[in-house]
């Protein structure tokens, strides 16, 4: 075989590997949506605290919405970082409550039931409960 289709296979090669490994993992692309996902995740964890906090404010009772308090706030994202939707806020029951927000890659990352069990990826709800 000549020395120059050996070398124009292996970069072929090199090129379907490169390729197939886009697709695969979805490229750099994905790779942000999932960062910003594990984001989102991190910040419905931390929200529940913030609810709790409006209800020890509110003589121990879940608040009806999710409003800016500024004694609560505390470094927490009330809204999505990169879409500026404030993240939504469900009473449940009296002491449950959901916390809400749009995913952009909600198969991968950090959403799996074995490592965040109060997570609902169909809905993009996170389940909380206040301890009053």
């Amino acid at each position: 075989m000549p020395r120059d289709l050996s070398y124009a296979l292996f970069v072929a090669l090199v090129v379907v590997g490169l390729i197939g490994g886009f697709v695969a993992v979805g490229g750099p692309g994905q790779g942000a949506a999932e960062r910003r996902d594990d984001r989102r995740v991190t910040d419905l964890d931390q929200l529940g605290g913030y609810v709790d906090c409006l209800a020890r404010l509110n003589n121990d009772t879940l608040p009806a919405t999710m409003p800016y308090h500024a004694d609560c706030v505390g470094g927490r994202r009330l809204a999505d970082p990169r879409t500026g939707a404030p993240y939504r806020y469900k009473k449940i029951a009296a002491t449950t409550f959901h916390v809400c927000a749009e995913f952009e890659a909600p198969r991968r990352s950090r959403m799996t039931p074995e490592r965040n069990p109060n997570l609902d990826v169909a809905s993009g709800c996170m389940t909380h409960r206040y301890w009053p």
